[in-house]
């Protein structure tokens, strides 16, 4: 392995301004010199692609177009990503500092798959240190954020997201890399700082039914359905419900 991979950060974006605005600055700070920077924008209308031209001599590759949805925009990023390893950093989402690439990146060995590490969630009473999961754990939900792990470019070139699954296409692909005997190692460090509520958490029965799917393909037992019945009773329901009861009397 090189002793300077190369990282390619992946940002997707729409219509997202400031948000935006951040997190190419986190991205464009980082003190790792082989960055291969990629800004896949939707088409936006609010000023963004004025703040990407103004940064595209420090990219690697940008355009902004229709496309079919979050996975598919960063499909458009895999397929235009020159490094070794590959994160998305979506617009809202900021590294952790501006030496965390350079730190993971001194974990990196030639016979690792995947370099994963935590997060913090922002929030009104301040960040909030999200822990990963145990691996064993991943048919339940996914074990790290996409934000804090860093994957080998080639095996996102050879599987793409699946954009058959609207919400769940990246623990698709990171659950059955698992599945396959991939290699993953995590790294002791907050990676991310990232916003609450992100796309899969905004559709949150479409997400259960589409991870109860592809944990049955992965593992066909008893347990695993117990566990997404469980999981629908004792939290979808009630969330949905008051969800619907808030949307009813805001209509008062």
């Amino acid at each position: 392995m090189s002793d300077r991979p190369t990282v390619t950060v992946v940002t997707v974006t729409l219509d997202a301004g400031q948000a935006l605005e951040a997190t190419m600055t986190s991205v464009l700070a980082q003190t790792w010199p082989a960055i291969d920077y990629v800004v896949i924008d939707g088409g936006s209308k609010d000023g963004s692609v004025a703040l990407i031209e103004a940064q595209a001599d420090r990219l690697g590759a940008w355009v902004s177009e229709p496309d079919r949805g979050i996975y598919d925009a960063m499909n458009k990023g895999i397929a235009r990503a020159r490094g070794d390893w590959i994160i998305f950093m979506n617009a809202g989402d900021r590294f952790a500092s501006d030496s965390i690439v350079e730190e993971v990146m001194q974990a990196a060995s030639d016979d690792t798959d995947f370099l994963y590490g935590d997060v913090e969630v922002r929030s009104r009473q301040g960040p909030v240190h999200v822990p990963c999961r145990p691996l064993e754990t991943m048919w339940q939900r996914i074990a790290f954020s996409h934000q804090s792990l860093f994957a080998r470019t080639e095996l996102m070139k050879a599987s793409p997201f699946d954009l058959t699954y609207d919400v769940i296409a990246d623990y698709a692909f990171y659950f059955s890399q698992h599945c396959a005997g991939r290699r993953f190692h995590h790294v002791p460090l907050v990676v991310a700082s990232i916003a609450p509520a992100g796309y899969s958490e905004q559709k949150l029965w479409r997400r259960t039914v589409e991870r109860w799917r592809l944990a049955r393909r992965h593992r066909p037992r008893m347990t695993t359905d117990f566990f997404y019945l469980r999981l629908v009773i004792t939290h979808v329901l009630p969330l949905q419900s008051r969800r619907v009861l808030k949307q009813i009397s805001s209509l008062a």
